[in-house]
């Protein structure tokens, strides 16, 4: 599948599969209006399209958003022009500090943020530069655009973690960029709860879990990435994989709850590609 991103600003920008940058008319390109309302039943796949709109003319990077309302991600602030953690509301441009959260320094880097359903957690990775590991660090919302951390996830080489599913009873996938295998876990508050492991076919890079906890879009292999997607029909039930996954560009995404939009962010602005 050729793959485009369609910019629906003035400029009409298009960037081609190898990242060339062209000008059309976007009349030409018009995408139909977003479809199926939903995220498809046990055993179907979504699919969207190839084309991606433009949402927010703004660098961003790891943008990820609540069903609250709240989004999150590492943005070139316009008042400020630096990259820093910020904050507001959905599809529009970030400018507010996420106060209390970890923005890095030159002893550590940080990464792979996101937010819970409710919009009163978050999560990022924190990796040593000295002692080459990585945190997976937790924060409870305390303010409007206030951040407290607490009690750590996990510690490894590479860690990752999935976005979180909706409480009361938290689940999340657990990985280690040197490893194959995801590890769901439960969030307790304290040490993780393990409930099972998930093979893949290489080590995962980047994964969604839908707030539901039935769905995930697991990003794998650094030298060749695609996706593969995992469904079940209930919470206690095993993962079924599909591999591979083609209806989505190898690049880092963020499924909004409806699966009707799959957000990418970590290019020079922040696009959709919607459910078709």
């Amino acid at each position: 599948m050729r793959w485009v991103l369609l910019a629906l600003c003035g400029c009409n920008q298009i960037f081609g599969v190898h990242g060339e940058l062209v000008r059309a008319d976007a009349q030409q390109f018009d995408a139909p209006t977003d479809a199926q309302p939903y995220c498809p039943a046990f055993g179907t796949l979504p699919a969207f399209s190839p084309l991606a709109h433009e949402v927010i003319d703004q660098e961003c990077f790891q943008y990820t958003f609540s069903s609250s309302g709240v989004a999150l991600a590492n943005c070139r602030r316009p008042t400020t022009g630096q990259l820093d953690l910020v904050q507001g509301p959905i599809d529009s441009v970030l400018d507010e500090p996420a106060t209390g959260l970890d923005r890095g320094d030159e002893n550590h880097a940080v990464d792979g943020l996101h937010i819970s359903p409710d919009g009163n957690a978050a999560y990022l990775e924190s990796f040593d530069l000295g002692q080459t590991t990585t945190t997976i660090e937790s924060y409870t919302r305390t303010g409007p655009t206030a951040w407290t951390r607490g009690p750590d996830i996990t510690q490894s080489i590479l860690a990752g973690a999935s976005s979180p599913s909706r409480g009361p009873e938290v689940h999340m996938l657990l990985f280690d960029r040197t490893a194959v295998d995801l590890h769901e876990v439960i969030l307790t508050g304290g040490a993780p709860i393990p409930v099972r492991t998930i093979a893949t076919t290489a080590p995962p890079l980047q994964v969604w879990l839908s707030p539901d906890g039935l769905r995930a879009f697991v990003l794998v292999d650094s030298l060749a990435p695609r996706y593969v997607y995992l469904e079940r029909p209930q919470l206690d039930a095993d993962f079924t994989a599909h591999e591979p996954y083609t209806s989505l560009p190898a690049v880092a995404v963020f499924i909004n709850e409806d699966c009707t939009r799959a957000y990418l962010s970590d290019v020079s602005a922040v696009f959709y590609v919607p459910q078709i």
